[in-house]
């Protein structure tokens, strides 16, 4: 009894207090049974009452709301809330909603009776009102709808102060909560809603044990001036998923993106996973947002998957990966549209593709004359990186299958406009795509007919290309572009000249090897235009050829690269190619270190056939320079092992200046520096003949006709050292005529009119030599087989004018137990 007339005294206190101060008060206590009149004495028992009773308009209104639970009943107005502009206060005179003193978070508002009818249910609306607090209210258990707890709509100065919005959830379902989005409908409860209203303040209001689907705590829904928020806290709630997933069991219209309830395809995850369609125009959460692709074929219909520049706005992640180890395949096959795409990423940031398989991309040569771009043959993607995309990541995952033509007799022979890229990334504006890295993936079994299998190429600034496996494709490997005309002309694009190449990137610890194009010699690795690429680290065996640094496009120039630590070798042409074989173009500023280039013109029919016979050769003695120098300037090529399977070393075509040859070691295949044989194109034409050209029989005579490697070595031997024709005539000088030695080769006369002498000594037992001429193309123009007896040998051959031979410069090899020695041969009218 002392406690209720305590209680009851306070209250008297209370009254008195606030009517002292003008101030009006009115009581709620939801367990009287009966309504009463709203004093201390006699509260009603519905806060109903209390906002709809008449009131002073001279006074503010304190509702003092006893301890209990306040149910909202859709089927009941009176236990409805809604304080519109006839109820609320004026001209700075509040009404407040507050708890008795003591009851502080123990009145609560309950929703749990709200459903979705034909409007979207409200715990409470505050609409047209002014002067409007609420303190220390709980707002409890709207569940299994959307809806709102707190809707203020079109109201001016509204406190709401210390309340507590609990366990409000658009599903009861736990493991949904974080997955809104599912029968085209985004579901949403907002705890506290704003729209159209002035001097609104939160303040130390709570939101727990929720899952408010596409809702907020606060959300500010447009045309609000001064809406404040301070000190706010969320604990225990279920944000929107961060992880989501897609089946091929799966369905886009009931799926909501979960685990449990997966969407079907690709394209519906990437238009959903993470996006708020409440707001206009919609928002990406905060949050890295991952989409799972479960195992299976998934098939993208019409133009494939595309990303566009909506994600990554807000620097978070966009992941679309296999989900943990399961084998997710992406197969083109159901694509029917001109220009189709696997995966399009364009204009997007913060994109990672990972772990997925991409196959069965075939162009359709029926849409060529076919919207858009009528009259220009379909060419399709793989994945396709273009626009002002940057920090993409492309990452552990199998491109392969894949071919420019259905037409299997046709894969051999395409045209320039042939083209099928399974790897592109194409910087289509004036603007960089920036930061993207390859790494890691299997590029494969690809038919690219004039497009290569790893590209970049156009406006791209800042690259790199590790750790990948790239083989057996029908044209380059990977490749570094720039100043293509196609790309500054293609009237979808707007990248200009001045940006037009890719630059900064680096290609790093790659495996390239049967990349091979049935119309020309195709690289493992490719500097093709670019800029400031670094190379290193490389393995490139069974190309077309090993690396090449060139810059194919007119008037350009192109280089500042560094190739360095690599393996080539095996190739069915030279190792490497070095400088542009454009007579317009330079590539200029290079440095070439620590290589490895061996063993290249490779003998092998399977990879001659590859490369539909076109290139590659058909016998031993037809191998040449395991190194190309072209149109080369101020650059460098230095630290280098070249061995070749020929005496047949480097090769200067064209013209250069300004190049430094420093500390590389030169392997013959005779094993003796004496018979190294490099070549010198010096009238610019690309070819070698004489008497315009040079060819230096010995590392002695290259060094001092050229000008380069006088620190360099060939079978140990330096520059000036003796033993390696060092004391005889430089650059194109005949061979000195001596007399035969035990096992020594001597041919005269040089040069030649319609007889040649060969004085080959023998010091062991009977024995076969085998005599070959070829012209300066490798070209087998005489072969003879002579026995050797024991002693000296003088052979003749006296048909020299017969046949195919004419006036020129030949090279004749002799071969004996295996050991081979090459000798240049003038022959004249």
């Amino acid at each position: 009894m002392r406690s209720v007339i305590s209680t009851l005294s306070f209250l008297l206190l209370l009254t008195a207090g606030v009517a002292a101060q003008g101030t009006d008060s009115l009581f709620v206590d939801v367990s009287k049974v009966t309504n009463g009149t709203g004093t201390a004495a006699s509260p009603f028992n519905k806060i109903w009452y209390a906002v709809n009773t008449p009131r002073s308009a001279t006074k503010s209104t304190i509702i003092f709301i006893k301890a209990g639970r306040y149910t909202i009943d859709s089927t009941d107005f009176s236990s409805q809330l809604y304080i519109g502009s006839a109820n609320g206060g004026a001209s700075g005179r509040y009404l407040t909603l507050r708890t008795y003193p003591g009851d502080e978070g123990k009145v609560i508002i309950d929703g749990s009776r709200l459903a979705t009818t034909a409007f979207y249910p409200n715990m409470l609306v505050i609409s047209g009102a002014n002067y409007v607090r609420l303190q220390s209210l709980v707002f409890r258990g709207l569940k299994n709808t959307s809806g709102y707890a707190l809707n203020i709509q079109s109201a001016s100065n509204i406190q709401v102060n210390n309340c507590v919005f609990d366990s409000l959830r658009w599903t009861s379902t736990t493991a949904e909560l974080g997955y809104p989005t599912f029968n085209n409908n985004s579901n949403f409860i907002q705890a506290a809603y704003v729209l159209n209203s002035s001097t609104v303040s939160f303040s130390a209001d709570t939101l727990r044990n929720s899952g408010l689907g596409w809702g907020e705590l606060v959300r500010d829904a447009g045309g609000n001036s001064s809406l404040t928020k301070s000190s706010l806290a969320e604990n225990n709630n279920t944000g929107i998923a961060g992880e989501y997933f897609v089946s091929v069991s799966g369905n886009d219209t009931t799926g909501s993106g979960s685990i449990t309830k997966p969407w079907r395809t690709v394209a519906k995850a990437i238009e959903l996973a993470g996006i708020n369609y409440t707001y206009a125009p919609s928002i990406l959460i905060d949050k890295d947002i991952t989409i799972n692709l479960r195992a299976g074929t998934h098939k993208p219909s019409g133009a494939g998957i595309y990303i566009g520049s909506n994600r990554g706005t807000n620097g978070r992640w966009l992941t679309l990966r296999n989900y943990a180890s399961e084998n997710a395949i992406v197969d083109g096959s159901a694509m029917t549209a001109k220009f189709s795409s696997l995966l399009a990423i364009s204009g997007a940031k913060y994109v990672k593709v990972q772990g997925l398989k991409f196959t069965n991309v075939t162009a359709d040569s029926v849409l060529q004359y076919s919207s858009p771009s009528p009259g220009v043959k379909d060419t399709r993607f793989g994945i396709i990186v273009s626009g002002q995309s940057r920090n993409i990541v492309i990452r552990k995952n199998a491109i392969f299958n894949m071919a420019w033509t259905r037409t299997a007799s046709r894969q051999k022979v395409p045209t320039a406009s042939d083209n099928l890229n399974p790897l592109v990334i194409l910087g289509t504006t004036d603007t960089a795509i920036r930061n993207v890295i390859i790494d890691s993936n299997e590029v494969y079994n690809n038919i690219t007919g004039y497009a290569e299998a790893v590209t970049v190429n156009g406006n791209v600034d800042s690259f790199s290309i590790t750790n990948n496996i790239v083989h057996d494709n029908a044209n380059i490997g990977i490749v570094a572009a720039g100043h293509y005309k196609w790309v500054e002309d293609d009237a979808s694009f707007s990248v200009t000249a001045p940006y037009n190449y890719s630059r900064n990137g680096f290609i790093r610890n790659n495996e390239a090897y049967r990349n091979i194009s049935p119309v020309a010699v195709s690289a493992g690795i490719y500097l093709d235009g670019a800029y400031n690429v670094k190379v290193e680290d490389n393995e490139s065996y069974w190309n077309g050829t090993g690396i090449s640094i060139g810059n194919e496009q007119s008037n350009s120039v192109s280089g500042n690269h560094l190739v360095q630590n690599n393996e080539v070798r095996e190739n069915l042409s030279a190792g490497l190619f070095y400088g542009s074989t454009n007579s317009t173009s330079w590539v200029e500023n290079c440095t070439v270190k620590d290589n490895t280039i061996k063993d290249n013109y490779v003998l092998d029919s399977v990879l001659r056939a590859k490369a539909n016979n076109m290139y590659g050769i058909t016998s031993a003695s037809q191998r040449y320079t395991e190194v190309n120098v072209y149109r080369l300037r101020n650059s460098v090529f230095e630290q280098n092992t070249i061995e070749s399977l020929s005496d047949i070393i480097l090769g200067l075509y064209l013209t250069q200046f300004g190049l430094t040859f420093r500390y590389n070691s030169y392997y013959p295949i005779s094993e003796s520096a004496c018979q190294a044989i490099f070549v010198q194109d010096k009238n610019n034409d690309g070819s070698i003949g004489l008497p315009t050209d040079s060819i230096y029989f010995g590392f002695q005579r290259y060094a001092a006709g050229t000008g380069l490697d006088h620190t360099s070595q060939s079978e140990g031997i330096g520059y000036g050292q003796p033993g390696c024709n060092s004391g005889t005539g430089r650059g194109v000088t005949e061979i000195a005529i001596a007399a035969p030695v035990e096992n020594k080769t001597v041919v005269y006369p040089n040069p030649a009119r319609h007889e040649l002498t060969l004085n080959i000594g023998n010091s062991g037992a009977p024995e076969l030599a085998f005599a070959r001429l070829y012209d300066i193309n490798g070209r087998l123009v005489i072969s003879r087989k002579y026995s050797l007896a024991s002693g000296i040998n003088v052979i003749r051959i006296s048909d020299l004018r017969s046949g195919a031979v004419k006036a020129g410069t030949y090279l004749l090899t002799i071969e004996r137990s295996g050991v081979k020695q090459t000798f240049k041969i003038n022959i004249t009218d």
